[in-house]
């Protein structure tokens, strides 16, 4: 790589469930930081400005998702950051983790014409708590038992990073990539580090909006929003509405977050929890597929960083050889099953359906589907009267 130009234009792709969410939120709360270093951003106020310019750049490859989880309109020009006669520029999005060769050319394009080098940020974390992680986080919007979402993930090499990085190794300018571990107590400060932010202090009143919930919480929820979106597709077959999956992820989402799904019903009924020393729950018989995936990203970083090195620096050089190490020695502890501890952390295959269920926790499911099917049914009656307006 040739020597890093002047101005630099910071891309923090993520990775999903790494803290992202919390440093956009702290830096659109603290412009200030940004200003004084002659760092340019999306505009205060406007966090979701990220999403929706990060979901228009994926469409571009056909991976972005469809108009109805951003509906609005601004054309791409107008989401791209602008320098604004700052020196550098920032833009942090985790959904570019998958971003396709277009996607990048755009933004590449962008330093090019502001000439600016950029400088890719990424964090990972061990292999196995960041895909559990990662489930939680989809089973919020919708169902994916957890052995599937494995298989998902094993099939379309999530996190693989040939997968996240491919586009950008190929892309013909100065791209220098930084990998670095995901940990949460400094994790703003670090981040500010790699942008040329020294000297960062965090008021105690900030804290993350992402709080770990308990993992039996993570189990009792996702098999709650389970039956919720049964009890919605069977109120959508019942009243013949059309099943808008986007609108209705989003719905489940928002009554799901914030842990009030599921916690207050555990509060109350604690004896639903089951005993991962006993209950048949937890098990091994999706062991074997994390031990896939794990395996399976290691073998592709070998070759990976085998033929592109010289886009990494020497410190995510360092950080992924011995994140391989260490994902190895998990692999093998997965494929033979030899650690109690792993076999006691995740579920089976179809665990949600083996669950003992409340009648509290039934009432609340049947409760927020019937909210999730008149909130759809007022969103078709909306569209329908814009389409006889228009």
């Amino acid at each position: 790589m040739s020597e890093t130009q002047e101005r630099r234009f910071f891309v923090h792709i993520g990775m999903p469930k790494t803290g992202s969410t919390s440093i956009q939120i702290y830096f659109d709360q603290h412009r200030d930081e940004l200003t004084r270093r002659d760092i340019a951003s999306v505009p205060k106020g406007m966090l979701r400005m990220s999403e929706v310019l990060a979901n228009e750049l994926r469409r571009l490859d056909g991976r972005g998702f469809d108009q109805s989880v951003f509906p609005e309109t601004w054309a791409l020009e107008d989401l791209l950051p602008k320098w604004a006669g700052h020196r550098d520029c920032l833009y942090s999005s985790e959904m570019l983790w998958s971003a396709g060769p277009k996607a990048v050319d755009v933004l590449v394009d962008l330093a090019t014409e502001n000439d600016s080098s950029v400088e890719l940020l990424a964090f990972f974390r061990s292999l196995d708590s960041w895909m559990w992680s990662w489930w939680a986080q989809e089973t919020k919007a919708g169902w994916i038992d957890w052995c599937d979402f494995l298989e998902l993930v094993i099939g379309e090499r999530r996190g693989y990073l040939s997968e996240v990085f491919g586009s950008w190794v190929r892309a013909d300018a100065e791209v220098t990539i930084r990998v670095r571990a995901f940990e949460g107590p400094d994790l703003i400060q670090r981040f500010a580090k790699e942008v040329g932010i020294e000297d960062l202090e965090i008021s105690t009143s900030f804290r993350s909006l992402n709080v770990s919930e308990p993992r039996l919480e993570v189990v009792r929820r996702a098999a709650l929003v389970k039956m919720i979106w049964n009890e919605v597709v069977n109120q959508m077959v019942f009243k013949s509405f059309p099943l808008d999956y986007a609108a209705g992820s989003r719905l489940v989402l928002e009554t799901t977050e914030g842990r009030q799904v599921g916690y207050e019903s555990a509060q109350e009924h604690l004896r639903v929890f089951p005993n991962p020393e006993t209950d048949p729950t937890f098990g091994r018989d999706s062991l074997p597929l994390l031990a896939d995936f794990v395996e399976g990203w290691c073998s592709d970083a070998r070759e990976f960083l085998g033929h592109h090195r010289a886009w990494f620096d020497a410190e995510s050089i360092d950080y992924l050889e011995g994140m391989m190490a260490q994902s190895l020695t998990i692999g093998q502890k997965l494929r033979s099953m030899s650690d109690p501890e792993l076999v006691d952390r995740f579920p089976q295959r179809g665990f949600a359906d083996r669950l003992p269920t409340s009648a509290h926790e039934v009432a609340l499911a049947r409760g927020i589907s019937a909210a999730v099917v008149s909130a759809l049914g007022y969103v078709d009656q909306m569209r329908s009267s814009s389409a006889l307006e228009s």
